[in-house]
């Protein structure tokens, strides 16, 4: 995830639609093996009777992380935008990102030439910014994984000669 972070973060204007694509499948890779040993660590860290619960809060937990980071890469995408716009388009700049929620491929087609290099330029700018700042959060997830206590899986396990195996079955209690 942190790999396809950081390539994310280098894309530009000359970025090809395939190795964007790439790109996103890195991090789409990366992304599906974190939220299963997440689930497997919070399930296998309480008991057989609070299942439920570990899996909810992961799920919910998961959920808050990833509108909060939405929202933050998002603020930080648009302000950089609205940097990048003003420093390159001055005055012309700040109209373009005013009007930028309605801006499609056929509006920008139309913009003067200076002003759609200005906002091609601050698009990737933003882009580079929120994926970089995704990469850091990725290491500092990294690093703090590492540090996470490590517990064996539970389960049956093998059965030792002369015991019964359905013993070893935890049988769930009538409510």
């Amino acid at each position: 995830m942190v790999v396809g972070l950081y390539l994310l973060s280098t894309m530009d204007t000359g970025t090809s639609r395939l190795t964007s694509g790439l790109f996103m499948a890195v991090v789409g890779l990366g992304m599906g093996c974190l939220m299963q040993i997440t689930m497997l660590v919070a399930q296998n860290s309480v008991e057989m009777k609070d299942m439920g619960v570990a899996s909810s809060s992961t799920t919910l937990f998961r959920t808050l992380g990833s509108s909060f980071g939405v929202a933050i890469m998002g603020a930080l995408f648009n302000n950089r935008v609205q940097d990048v716009m003003t420093e390159r388009a001055g005055a012309l700049g700040s109209k373009v990102t005013e009007q930028s929620a309605q801006l499609d491929a056929a509006s920008l087609a139309k913009l003067p030439e200076a002003a759609r290099e200005a906002y091609q330029h601050a698009v990737s700018a933003g882009t580079h910014s929120a994926f970089l700042l995704g990469a850091v959060v990725a290491v500092v997830a990294l690093v703090a994984a590492v540090f996470v206590k490590e517990v064996p899986l539970k389960g049956a396990g093998p059965t030792a000669p002369g015991e019964n195996a359905e013993a070893k079955v935890p049988v769930a209690e009538a409510v």
